[in-house]
């Protein structure tokens, strides 16, 4: 037999056999093919040191409401140097201001206003976005009988008020350029 027929036969005897073994081997499980394994995860309870809180609660000094709280502190210590830099404007050297820093006009009067609104905007965004996931995982557990639906209703009109905060903000957004 010539060496090209005997390859071409073999291939076929191969491919054959292949294709025998697949269908006589109808189940998936035992080649693999669409097996899934599923882990179980459970999420557990996250702990932290909070010694340097000063017996301040977690959630209550990190908190969303504390944050823009905070951010209007800096708004204001922005300001109060954005005027100190001009009242000293006409009694310091330049070397002097140069050397303090961060008393350009463009970044006194742009930056000073445009960095605290992006992070109130980060912030809020943020907001959204965890109200949003706790009104999905409300639905889905309402979806599994794990809850009533009080609280979904509870979880949309918070998720909503979010929503709405933070499309109150973006249209009162600007930047200044």
């Amino acid at each position: 037999m010539n060496y090209k027929k005997y390859v071409l036969i073999m291939t076929l005897v191969v491919v054959f056999s292949l294709s025998i073994g697949c269908v006589a081997n109808d189940d998936e499980e035992d080649l693999g093919v669409n097996e899934i394994e599923l882990r179980e995860f459970e999420v557990t309870e996250d702990t932290f040191n909070t010694a340097n809180l000063q017996d301040g609660d977690l959630r209550e000094v990190f908190s969303f409401e504390e944050s823009l709280y905070r951010v209007d502190q800096v708004r204001e210590g922005l300001e109060s140097f954005r005027k100190l830099t001009e009242q000293g404007r006409a009694k310091l050297l330049h070397d002097v201001l140069d050397q303090v820093g961060n008393t350009e006009w463009e970044i006194q009067v742009l930056g000073f206003q445009n960095w605290p609104n992006t992070i109130e905007g980060t912030l809020r965004m943020q907001d959204y976005r965890v109200k949003r996931l706790e009104y999905e995982l409300a639905v889905e557990k309402y979806k599994q009988g794990e809850v009533i639906e009080e609280f979904v209703e509870e979880a949309q009109a918070i998720y909503n008020d979010a929503k709405n905060e933070l499309q109150e903000y973006l249209d009162s957004y600007a930047i200044a350029d």
